[in-house]
Parts: C-alpha cells; sequence; structure tokens
C-alpha cells in the first residue's frame, strides 16, 4: 500500500489517475470513474478511501442559484493595513462580515483579501460592502483604498470555468492519452446520457421553481454533499426513491451539481493567483480569446462580461506564475485588448488563511427561502 505525502510528485502513477478521475468526473461511479481512468474498480475504491482520509481532496455540490432568483456574482478584494494582526482581522470579521450568507468563498494573507459571493440582487450586496467597509474603518484596516467590487450579473456575463481543477491537474501529473479512455467518446456518453448534467449548466438562466419537497431535499443535499441517497433518507422526511428521482431531475435540469476540489496544499501548489482584467472599450476581445489565451490550464475560475474578467489560477511555484501571467499579459498588450487597469495578486497556498471553504448551504437555503 502506497503512503501518501504532502508532495504531489510523491503521489504514485495510480494515485495521480485516481484523482484526476475524481475531479474530471465527480457525479460518476466508482466503477465509471475506474474504466476511464483504465483501473480496476476495486483498485480505484482503495486508492480513492486513502486519498480521502488525507484530505487530498473534498466532495462539495454546487447550486446553480441563478436558476432560482439569484441576480449575480460579486468578487470582493481588498489590501489591508499590516499594522493590524491576521488573527485579529479574521476573528472581527468571522462574527461581523463573514456571517452573511451570500459570501460562499473567502481567503486572506496578512496583507490582503478576497470574496466570491452570490446574491439575490444589487441591495443584498451592497447591504454586504457597507458593513465590510464600516467594520475596515472601526479596526484600521484600510490604508488608502476602498475594497474594490466587482460585479457580475447573470444575464450579462459568462462563467467560463467554475472551481474545475481537472485541467490544472492533467497538466501537473502529466497525464496524456495514452492514460485514458479516449476523453471525446466519454464527452459523447455525457450528452447521451439520460442522467447528464445540462452541458452549460453555470450559464443557463431559465428560471425554475423548485416545489415545496425539492427545497428540502435540494437544501439538504447541498448542505451534505458526501451523503449518499440512502444516508440522506435516514435523516430526511421523505422516501429514498423521492430522494434519488429529485436528485437526478434536478442533476439533469442543470439545478445541481457535484464537483471535487483538490488540496493545493497537500499536492504542494505554491501559489494562488487573482486577476482582474478590465478590457479595451474600443477593442473588447471576443470569447473565444478569452477562452484561449487569457484562460488557461492553469486557471480554475474565470467569470467574464464584456469589458472585464476575473480570473482565479494556481501555479506549482512562483516562477510559473510569473511565465504564465506574462505570456497572458504579453498577449493581450500586443493586440490592444487592455487598459492599465490591470489587478494580480499572488497568494501563498501554504501562508494563506481560508476563511470560508466553498461554502452554499447558507445562500442556498435564502435564495429558496427553505428554513
Amino acid at each position: 500500500m502506497t503512503t501518501l505525502t504532502s508532495k504531489m510528485n510523491k503521489l504514485s502513477r495510480r494515485e495521480k489517475l485516481a484523482l484526476y478521475g475524481l475531479v474530471k468526473y465527480p457525479h460518476f461511479t466508482d466503477k465509471e470513474i475506474a474504466h476511464r481512468v483504465n483501473m480496476k474498480v476495486s483498485t480505484f475504491s482503495s486508492i480513492k478511501q486513502r486519498l480521502k482520509k488525507a484530505g487530498y481532496f473534498k466532495r462539495i455540490r454546487i447550486p446553480m442559484l441563478q436558476r432560482l432568483g439569484a441576480e449575480l456574482f460579486c468578487v470582493i478584494y481588498t489590501h489591508f493595513n499590516q499594522a493590524v494582526p491576521l488573527e485579529s482581522r479574521i476573528q472581527k470579521t468571522a462574527s461581523t462580515i463573514e456571517v452573511f450568507e451570500e459570501i460562499f468563498y473567502s481567503v486572506g494573507d496578512t496583507f490582503r483579501g478576497f470574496s466570491i459571493s452570490v446574491a439575490r440582487n444589487y441591495s443584498d450586496v451592497t447591504r454586504i460592502e457597507d458593513k465590510r467597509i464600516e467594520t475596515f474603518g472601526q479596526m484600521g484596516l484600510l490604508e488608502v483604498e476602498y475594497p474594490t467590487m466587482v460585479l457580475f450579473p447573470f444575464e450579462t456575463s459568462r462563467i467560463e470555468r467554475f472551481l474545475d481543477y481537472a485541467p490544472i491537474l492533467k497538466k501537473n501529473f502529466q497525464i496524456d492519452d495514452r492514460d485514458l479512455v479516449n476523453e471525446d467518446d466519454i464527452e459523447d456518453e455525457l450528452n447521451e446520457g439520460a442522467d447528464t448534467y445540462a452541458k452549460d449548466a453555470f450559464n443557463a438562466n431559465e428560471p425554475y421553481e423548485l416545489s415545496k419537497t425539492e427545497k428540502l431535499i435540494f437544501c439538504t443535499m447541498v448542505d451534505n454533499p458526501d451523503l449518499s441517497d440512502k444516508a440522506l433518507g435516514d435523516i430526511l422526511p421523505v422516501s429514498r426513491h423521492t430522494i434519488s428521482n429529485t436528485r437526478r431531475k434536478l442533476e439533469s435540469l442543470g439545478i445541481l451539481r457535484t464537483l471535487c476540489v483538490p488540496s493545493l496544499k497537500l499536492l504542494n501548489f505554491d501559489v494562488l493567483s487573482i486577476y482582474h482584467i478590465t478590457y479595451n472599450p474600443g477593442n473588447v476581445p471576443d470569447q473565444d480569446q478569452v477562452l484561449d489565451r487569457i484562460m488557461d490550464d492553469s486557471t480554475i475560475f474565470l467569470c467574464s462580461r464584456r469589458f472585464e474578467s476575473f480570473m482565479i489560477s494556481a501555479y506549482p511555484d512562483y516562477e510559473t506564475a510569473k511565465d504564465e501571467s506574462a505570456k497572458m499579459i504579453q498577449y493581450l498588450k500586443s493586440n490592444d485588448l487592455m487598459t492599465d487597469r490591470m489587478m494580480i495578486e499572488e497568494f501563498s497556498v501554504k501562508n494563506m488563511i481560508t476563511i470560508k471553504d466553498i461554502k452554499f448551504g447558507p445562500i442556498a437555503r435564502k435564495i429558496v427561502d427553505e428554513p
């Protein structure tokens, strides 16, 4: 039995393939993933359990709240006065700002921080922002500038990648087509399957109204992503059959998606970079340029509207981060696609603090009015 360590290059080849399969196909069964990574089911299941126990990945369920009444994504990033200790800042903001249901992801270090929210409307966003500025002001955290708020209304924006770590794992694990069943064939299976996800679920805005029972099952699934349908049946006042049918329905409609998120820290990634790119209003990149030349295999999150993008990327080391950023900036500048207003912040994965770690349950309940 292979002993797992915190070094990415210490994972065995099979462990890398298993983790990649889990991240690439998070809603598939062990049997299905094992087939796709050319592994015996028993071997895959054993490796999966070891990876899970060691903390190499976690399973989350993502609610497509834009279909249920939410209107926008909001990104906030801030620079802080370093005279205020990080521990004091986190302790204070945890009880005043992070308690807002809208914030589902928040990280920071000694002098920077950013968060991502999803909200029902602009009023909810500004309510949080007012409290944030008030709190930061009282603590003396703001030196020169207020926090920067970037809004992405679902109706006028595109989410090109949402916490998708499969490309970066494939690149850094050096996985090639010889390791896998033909991925084009797999995509055909996904598109044809009765229980497939909506292909572009993150950008589908058609409203959907959940029934009372669907609300209960939906929110409980978001709160408990590791529980099977059978385990959910033990805590919900509905049958396992109803739970399974509802899950399949919500997944096929693109209302609920499952993701596996790997631990960048255990995989020995050094850098998490955020980018806020403002485009030249007279020469805006088209979607192909965004997908092919701005986003790359290191990108784990990218949301864009016509004149700006916000992107999160991860890198194994600072040299790679610098090289990849330089390539993107060179392309944007040489094609006159960007203004001078481009923000890049690099966080040390080892030293940054995750204040809220992809927590969708509270905002899901708020949006669908489920207690």
